[in-house]
């Protein structure tokens, strides 16, 4: 995927979630080398209940009409959710990618809740999208999975709730442009790093490309951007983007901004990686430009842990739009997905094999 057109770097963190809920019309995303087979269109049903259990939906599914997942309102400890609305039928969107339509008002608003894992623990805000008057789109601008993997939850514009348990309400972080309901990393000065990266401009301005890559010689000559993310295990994972011209190295980023347990072998959640842009590697569909993340060369992750991670990504990447391929170093961790083929083909994660 090429670079997208250069635009100022302070793009608000409003105007890339308006990204998300309007990109269900963009075109899929290439596949590199293990492209995921496609997810059936399947049909989930929802009452207007708050509280309703797969049994009831099943008990009303006459009377409940049908969409891309279950709009329920479940309470959180920050606010007390509105009665969910009564759900309309999803448009299937002609790029496969998630569209989720509900009826609403501008006193409400929506926050789409991912489990990448069916059956896992882990379950992430992808989107944050105000109600509007009549119908509201909601998408996490990639390729839909299966209805089971998400859920809407309806609050109210009046009593905000706190998607990510950072102790800011969403719509605050929704309106400042310096801040993201979508990841509790706290915001940083843009010489030490991101805790959004809303286009191209912004990936350029915390990349590095040159010699001075200290032991990561395989990053030589490469644009790359390193991360940290912080609690992959846990349903509050956040992700810290590296100013990598300020530091090269995840240990010194790390004791810059108080990560702990990222020396050495990694603390339990903790992933230390780049996200690469390649613009002279081929994509399968034979367009050039890829973006690819990466962790250390001897980590291997099961896919559990890779699917977190891509999600985390791409949610606080949303100018990809999922177009983010793993890139998976042959010593270790090839092997293994080699061991978990069948659950990267059945998802969203393509997969390049690493040369070094």
């Amino acid at each position: 995927m090429p670079p997208t057109s250069r635009r100022p770097l302070a793009l608000s963190l409003c105007g890339a979630l308006a990204l998300l809920a309007a990109c269900s019309g963009a075109s899929e995303p290439a596949a590199v080398s293990a492209a995921p087979t496609a997810s059936p269109a399947p049909r989930v049903t929802s009452s207007t209940s708050s509280t309703s259990s797969a049994t009831s939906r099943a008990a009303t599914s006459a009377a409940a009409t049908t969409t891309r997942a279950t709009a329920a309102a479940t309470p959180t400890p920050t606010a007390t959710p509105t009665t969910a609305p009564t759900p309309t039928t999803a448009p299937a969107a002609a790029s496969g990618r998630t569209s989720i339509v509900v009826d609403s008002t501008p006193e409400q608003y929506f926050v789409l809740y991912l489990k990448p894992v069916l059956g896992g623990t882990v379950e992430i805000p992808v989107a944050v999208v105000r109600g509007r008057a009549g119908t509201t789109t909601i998408s996490d601008g990639r390729p839909a999975l299966a209805d089971e993997h998400y859920r809407v939850d309806t609050r109210s514009v009046a009593a905000p709730g706190d998607a990510d348990g950072d102790g800011v309400d969403d719509l605050t972080e929704l309106d400042d442009p310096s801040a993201n309901p979508l990841n509790p990393a706290p915001a940083m000065d843009a010489r030490t790093g991101a805790v959004v990266v809303p286009d191209r401009d912004a990936y350029a301005e915390l990349s590095y490309q040159g010699t001075n890559v200290g032991r990561d010689s395989y990053l030589a000559g490469l644009e790359v951007m390193k991360f940290i993310i912080v609690g992959a295990n846990t349903a509050h994972p956040s992700v810290y983007f590296m100013n990598t011209n300020t530091y090269n190295a995840h240990p010194s980023f790390a004791s810059a901004v108080g990560i702990p347990g990222v020396r050495g072998g990694p603390a339990a959640g903790v992933m230390r990686g780049d996200v690469v842009y390649e613009p002279e590697r081929t994509a399968a569909d034979g367009s050039k430009g890829v973006y690819r993340f990466a962790f250390q060369p001897n980590d291997a992750y099961a896919f559990r842990d890779i699917a977190v991670a891509y999600e985390v990504l791409t949610t606080n990447m949303p100018f990809l739009e999922g177009d983010l391929s793993y890139y998976a170093f042959p010593n270790a961790a090839y092997p293994l997905y080699v061991k978990e083929k069948a659950l990267y083909d059945a998802y969203r994660v393509n997969v390049i094999k690493g040369d070094a």
